[in-house]
């Protein structure tokens, strides 16, 4: 975490003392515009939400309720991927009575977007549709990767169409790869901003692509007054008897997805200053600048005969001892 986020913290935690200075302000439709910048994609695509088990989960509910996913389709997923990216699926898959397809890792040498592949092609060759793709970029492991997005996107099509999703948890590298959501064919992506993002614990930012975001059957895990038409700022919507209850239209596009509660005035201006300065930094220069770090890092530990994998993330991988010491 950055020195000056820790400092914006700090001085956010002190209004908890005097509750009635806190009023609205425009820090979260900040927070889209600059996540939206970062990715290629604009602030209505945006969601807040706690989590990215939580946004995974949103992902996972609104592809059923678009019907998305039936009896016997596949949700691929990859081996020792991060529990955050697989619990949904599998909560989905028995919700349907679909399959949960695991990409065994591959040997060194070979690539997960190979073995991605090979899986999409034995099920497009078998007659069996796969409704779901969801993969990081690296993974959280050992940081092997990368898994080539747009490639994957690209066979999706082929095989699918447009009833086929691709989700992405990226977590483990965005802030230091970069990533263009729209390029890649992305559809769902999340991303925890206590790693690569440099932010506090507490707050994954969210991308929906406008066929979720814009389409009205989806909607978001928790149903709350925020996310709701009127319910600007600091305003408060009145019950109507006539209704009866409250207004229910939601805000434009993947403000819906927000979870409940009020923006957290803590939270919110810590990790704006997260994404200022890896903006500023700029993610093609970080990755320059840790790349040749991370090979040293590599090369020594082959020197000392560990076991790294190739290929590997440019900003971490995962060492294991080697041929001699198993």
């Amino acid at each position: 975490q950055l020195a000056g986020v820790e400092a914006v913290g700090r001085k956010a935690l002190a209004i908890k003392g005097k509750p009635w200075n806190i009023v609205h302000d425009e820090t979260a439709e900040t927070l889209r515009g600059l996540f939206a910048e970062l990715i290629g994609a604009s602030a209505d695509q945006i969601a807040l939400v706690p989590s990215t088990s939580y946004a995974v989960s949103l992902a996972a509910h609104n592809i059923l309720r678009r019907g998305l996913i039936a009896v016997g389709d596949a949700v691929v997923v990859l081996q020792n991927q991060m529990s955050s990216n697989v619990y949904a699926w599998q909560h989905l898959c028995h919700e349907v009575s679909g399959r949960l397809l695991v990409v065994p890792t591959p040997s060194d040498g070979a690539t997960w977007t190979q073995a991605i592949e090979a899986v999409l092609l034995q099920e497009q060759r078998a007659g069996r549709h796969v409704a779901v793709v969801a993969v990081p970029q690296f993974l959280w492991t050992d940081g092997t990767g990368p898994v080539e997005l747009s490639h994957i996107s690209s066979l999706l099509a082929t095989a699918s169409g447009s009833r086929a999703v691709l989700v992405v948890d990226a977590t483990q590298s965005l802030g230091v790869v970069p990533l263009d959501v729209k390029k890649c064919g992305v559809d769902w992506l999340a991303c925890s901003v206590h790693k690569w993002l440099m932010g506090p614990y507490g707050l994954s930012l969210v991308y929906a692509s406008d066929k979720f975001s814009c389409d009205p059957r989806c909607e978001p895990l928790v149903h709350d007054e925020h996310n709701r038409m009127g319910a600007d700022g600091d305003k408060v919507l009145p019950f109507e008897p006539l209704r009866p209850g409250y207004e229910e239209a939601f805000q434009k596009g993947a403000r819906k997805f927000d979870a409940g509660g009020r923006p957290n005035p803590i939270l919110l201006p810590m990790i704006e200053t997260a994404l200022r300065q890896v903006l500023a930094w700029h993610p093609e220069r970080i990755v320059e600048y840790l790349e040749p770090l991370t090979t040293a890092v590599a090369q020594g530990a082959l020197n000392l005969g560990l076991h790294v994998p190739q290929p590997h993330a440019p900003h971490m991988l995962g060492i294991g001892p080697g041929p001699e010491d198993l």
